[in-house]
């Protein structure tokens, strides 16, 4: 029995065989039966089983997050820049329409509602490269590090508030105070997770990533540019002016 795996998988394997053993020999309990089958990957009772189950599993998240973390310290090793303060517009130094930023409301691309691209997903994160669902929206592509609703897309709001009113691919500098303020509340009362490094690492994913929305002649990353090096104080960032497209169509046209 060495080469059975302990997960989940098996524990649900031998519910249903200790049900059908009790049909067939009412005899024991539901529960006898599991302390039976499971006599036979070593185990006295099904519960000291489940227990072991669940120590293997608590093991696999515990190495994965320091894998997670081991691949941050490493991405961070050089300066927290990242990206390029002119590039990824129609021209070396673009700056577009700004985006519709009202008081109290924060714009969102439609395409981006009723799609896949930010995840609602625990544990390590998974390299993307593939299309993104969307229901009824154009088609999608998206490559680099998963996006996520919790941190990813609550962070990338914020900045969209904070750098909206001027024009898009312009240089924003700003802190976290000033993303309190755009948004009306701190960021973990969003529901975002607090965690160290957790804006830095979002603007690391918007800076080394591509999405690729064809419909919106938009190919890149979310952000040209990123400065995290006077975190958790002050960061800086540039928007691709080409994220405007979203919300003007005119420059579509134009381009």
């Amino acid at each position: 029995m060495s080469n059975i795996a302990l997960n989940q998988q098996l524990l649900e394997n031998l519910k249903r065989e200790a049900k059908k053993k009790k049909r067939e020999n009412p005899s024991l309990t539901h529960n006898q039966w599991l302390d039976v089958l499971s006599a036979q990957y070593g185990y006295a009772t099904y519960n000291s089983l489940k227990r072991r189950v669940e120590e293997i599993e608590q093991q696999a998240r515990d190495q994965d997050v320091a894998a997670e973390e081991e691949q941050w310290a490493k991405r961070f090793e050089e300066p927290l820049v990242w990206g390029s303060v002119t590039g990824h517009g129609r021209n070396a130094l673009d700056e577009t329409f700004p985006l519709p930023v009202a008081d109290g409301s924060v714009p969102w691309p439609n395409c981006f509602c009723g799609s896949s691209l930010f995840t609602c997903a625990n544990g390590p994160r998974r390299q993307f490269d593939g299309p993104v669902y969307t229901v009824d929206g154009p088609e999608m592509h998206f490559q680099g590090e998963e996006l996520r609703v919790g941190d990813d897309e609550t962070i990338l709001m914020a900045l969209i508030s904070v750098a909206g009113k001027l024009p898009c691919g312009r240089l924003v500098e700003f802190s976290t105070d000033d993303l309190d303020k755009a948004v009306g509340l701190p960021l973990p009362d969003w529901g975002m997770p607090v965690q160290y490094n957790a804006i830095a690492r979002t603007l690391w994913r918007l800076t080394h990533s591509e999405l690729t929305v064809s419909e919106f002649k938009f190919r890149g990353p979310i952000l040209s540019y990123a400065d995290a090096r006077q975190q958790p104080g002050h960061f800086a960032i540039r928007f691709n002016p080409n994220f405007a497209n979203f919300f003007h169509p005119v420059l579509m046209l134009l381009g």
